[in-house]
């Protein structure tokens, strides 16, 4: 290959490489020169980067605007020190870089702190929103594209990657997968960096659908009422390991609510659901809304009477969850009975405890 003339925006690029180590940003394009260097070391550095990483050439660019004195932290002819003072413009930017990550899924203490460390060094926002693609967090984030770029192809802008999760979960709920079932980041991920498109998903969801439609449908009624729908049993057979803990947690608070149903009580949904994945079984169930249906209607009504709350939740939190506040705000209502009345009470002294004592 013919030697290209390395002109000032390359040997201003070098030089600052040469003195300065420690900086995200030099340590950015450390990497990306030792690779230039093995591939391609006659190019001229700052074209080769505007060809193959564009995102590192705005670093690069920010570099070559501010000159060689950038210092890790006057950026923009600032003045070396620019990063010691925090006005109000910095903290602005901060707000808005910090949405901003956080609409694409990247949030928390870590990348807020990586966030105001390029401020203070001087980056600009069009700088800082480059260089996070080069972190660990940001590649973790959208691992469909580094497969993707793995594989020397080419890679989703954050709006096609963001959008194309969408459309895969919402494909994947529009068949009646259950939520959990492949709709994970990582799920996505595997998916975006095998090329497959959303059309695609709801293409071979529909396909396993359509192998559950042909099943007996006195089989299908049956499970059906025992809360199990059509979409989860496409998910079994799609993949019988990945489904099968969702289907017997499903089951297991099918048979949790039906059993608050049968002591006369309604339970919600989620309720049932988070007490079958902690493991209550359905005798325990049975047991605890038993106890629950012979004391809730009189403690509601003192509750009432004494300017105070007493609920199924309350109850619900207390035999389920042993929950101290709860047990506490029945017996405060109880012993305020039983100091009105001498004792006498419209729930006997410490019934709910000594029901529920043991249970769980």
């Amino acid at each position: 290959m013919a030697k290209k003339h390395h002109d000032s925006k390359h040997h201003t690029l070098v030089d600052w490489l040469h003195n300065h180590h420690k900086s995200d940003n030099a340590q950015a394009l450390h990497k990306a020169y030792k690779h230039y260097k093995h591939l391609d070391p006659n190019a001229n550095f700052h074209e080769w980067l505007q060809n193959h990483h564009p995102h590192l050439a705005h670093i690069a660019n920010h570099v070559l605007n501010s000159g060689s004195g950038h210092g890790g932290g006057g950026g923009g002819g600032q003045g070396g020190g620019g990063g010691n003072h925090w006005g109000q413009h910095d903290q602005n930017a901060l707000q808005m870089l910090k949405s901003l990550f956080a609409s694409y899924g990247l949030g928390g203490d870590a990348i807020v702190h990586w966030i105001k460390n390029r401020i203070l060094d001087g980056d600009s926002m069009s700088v800082i929103q480059a260089e996070i693609q080069t972190q660990d967090f940001w590649k973790k984030r959208f691992e469909g594209n580094e497969m993707l770029q793995r594989k020397g192809l080419n890679v989703l802008s954050v709006q096609e990657y963001l959008a194309t999760e969408t459309a895969m979960t919402a494909a994947l709920r529009s068949a009646g997968f259950p939520a959990g079932f492949y709709d994970d980041r990582h799920d996505l991920a595997e998916m975006i960096g095998n090329q497959l498109s959303p059309s695609e998903v709801a293409q071979r969801a529909a396909m396993w659908s359509d192998l559950v439609n042909r099943e007996d449908p006195t089989v299908l009624e049956a499970l059906r009422q025992r809360g199990i729908g059509k979409g989860d049993l496409a998910a079994y057979l799609m993949d019988p390991k990945r489904a099968m803990p969702l289907l017997t947690n499903k089951y297991q608070s099918t048979l949790i609510g039906a059993a608050a149903a049968r002591a006369g009580i309604g339970s919600s949904v989620d309720y049932a659901d988070m007490l079958a994945a902690r493991g209550v079984s359905e005798q325990e169930a049975a047991t605890g809304y038993g106890t629950i249906a012979s004391i809730l209607p009189t403690l509601d009504n003192l509750a009432d009477i004494y300017g105070m709350k007493y609920n199924q939740s309350l109850a619900e939190r207390e035999v389920f969850e042993n929950n101290a506040d709860a047990a506490q705000r029945r017996k405060l209502i109880s012993g305020m009975e039983s100091a009105e009345f001498a004792g006498q009470s419209g729930v006997s002294q410490g019934s709910l405890a000594k029901q529920t004592a043991g249970t769980y």
